[in-house]
């Protein structure tokens, strides 16, 4: 299989998304997808190039699955997510073709060049320390995900809570506990796949946007005036949990 092919198998999965996003009149679909497509170009790569490791199949089936459920659920009977109704109301009638391309096809062409900068260059056999390395940061990863989403639901759900900042649990430790085991566990890929330089690509990329891009900074510009929020910033770091770990 070549990159051109990945590419275009990428390509075509977010334009099906695409069509469903019309039918059902809401694009943040796509934030399902992203997962689901990472699980599906791994496996697809390995069924016909047969080069991926096991583990890391395991690995990411289950942390990206995880994610495309829980997100399914957080939006399931909802309205739109407000970023992407943000973008439909803005983009006025250039939505279709500007959702398309931005929304779809930009994410589909991330996930296939992530996909291939794993599979580029994978050794034959990938050290067993790496092996061991890896699976303890994604374990650590994943714990940090999870109950950070944990905590954020169970405190969205106590009706006592609206207008208020979560500031206890991993959030007492970091302002984005989910953020900081998504980006560790994409670093856990690189060090399991053999710390190949071609797949840099994927955990560089990832720790970009969630600090710079779709992660961080789109969450925190929510939270502008906020008061309350603003003092909590003085107090907690936004990614990096430097007081202490856990």
């Amino acid at each position: 299989m070549s990159i051109l092919n990945l590419l275009l198998y990428a390509v075509i999965y977010t334009s099906c998304w695409y069509i469903l996003s019309l039918f059902i009149k809401r694009s943040d679909i796509m934030d399902i997808a992203w997962g689901l497509g990472f699980v599906i170009l791994s496996w697809v790569f390995y069924i016909f190039m047969g080069m991926a490791p096991m583990l890391f199949l395991i690995l990411i089936t289950l942390h990206q699955l995880r994610l495309s459920g829980y997100i399914f659920w957080r939006v399931i009977n909802k309205p739109e997510d407000k970023r992407y109704a943000g973008w439909r109301k803005s983009w006025g009638k250039t939505f279709l073709w500007r959702s398309f391309l931005q929304i779809f096809i930009l994410q589909g062409l991330i996930m296939g060049l992530i996909v291939v900068g794993f599979f580029w260059e994978i050794p034959n056999q990938t050290p067993l320390w790496m092996q061991i390395v890896g699976s303890i940061l994604w374990i650590y990863g994943m714990l940090y995900e999870v109950i950070g989403d944990a905590q954020l639901a169970r405190f969205k759900a106590n009706p006592k809570n609206k207008g208020s900042v979560l500031q206890n649990g991993l959030w007492a430790r970091t302002r984005h506990p989910n953020y900081w085991g998504e980006c560790v566990i994409w670093w856990s890929y690189w060090i399991l796949l053999g710390m190949s330089p071609f797949a840099l690509l994927g955990p560089v990329l990832m720790t970009f946007l969630l600090t710079r891009v779709s992660g961080v900074r789109m969450t925190e510009s929510s939270f502008q005036g906020n008061e309350t929020y603003i003092e909590y910033q003085r107090n907690v770091p936004s990614f990096y949990p430097s007081k202490h770990l856990f």
